[in-house]
């Protein structure tokens, strides 16, 4: 499978982020706010999205049939797709008044990137996490309040999956959001060279960053469960 040589996008919403990331070009010729879009170099172009790219095209179809099918595709193979992709399963089962698996993909897909978050060593990369949770909050947002019992099943039903699947995807997915990817693509635009450095913090590590969070993410959720 070949690198997705796409897009950085920074100070970026996160709709944007899940789709412009990617290499889509912006939805129209105006300017997005103060998103800057600039081909990635380096380490930065070695970041594979092409399957989660490819799999957001295809959720996101005007074609219903098209969408039931990769929504259909994307459960069967969750492991092979970055979080973005795990927030539109939940999106669209929320819309198809399955708020149980919605609830189970949202916090799946946050638990996966809050992960994939603390794995990156450029603070401003994680900015994207926020954006991404509120980007699709409305659905869990809106029944979880009343069904909390439902969203601490849920809950432990992702984290056991997430300890026992280790991801398939590109991990460092969200780095392309920082502004150190931003900076090595102008440098790239303007011809100047730069030095490579680590996306991540060494990947021997990663393991134990990922049981912290789940831990703690459970804890949370524990404390906030009605007594």
């Amino acid at each position: 499978m070949g690198m997705d040589r796409g897009c950085v996008v920074g100070i970026a919403l996160l709709l944007a982020i899940s789709i412009n990331a990617y290499g889509e070009e912006p939805p129209s010729r105006q300017p997005l706010g103060k998103i800057v879009y600039v081909e990635s170099q380096d380490e930065f172009a070695e970041i594979n999205t092409q399957a989660t790219k490819g799999m957001l095209q295809l959720l996101r179809s005007s074609d219903e049939g098209v969408r039931d099918k990769a929504l259909q595709q994307a459960i069967a193979r969750p492991n092979h797709y970055a979080p973005p992709v795990l927030f539109e399963i939940s999106k669209a089962l929320y819309a198809d008044d399955q708020p149980e698996e919605a609830t189970y993909w949202y916090v799946l897909a946050r638990v996966r990137a809050v992960n994939d978050s603390s794995i990156l060593l450029d603070e401003t990369a994680k900015t994207g996490l926020l954006e991404l949770v509120q980007a699709f909050n409305k659905g869990f947002s809106d029944y979880a309040p009343q069904h909390m019992d439902v969203v601490w099943t849920q809950m432990n039903r992702a984290v056991n999956w997430d300890r026992a699947n280790p991801p398939a995807y590109d991990r460092r997915w969200m780095a392309l959001h920082g502004m150190q990817a931003i900076r090595s693509g102008l440098a790239a635009k303007e011809g100047r060279s730069r030095e490579r450095g680590d996306i991540t913090i060494p990947q021997q590590q990663w393991a134990v960053s990922d049981e912290e969070n789940r831990v703690d993410m459970l804890q949370k959720m524990k404390a906030r469960m009605p007594r």
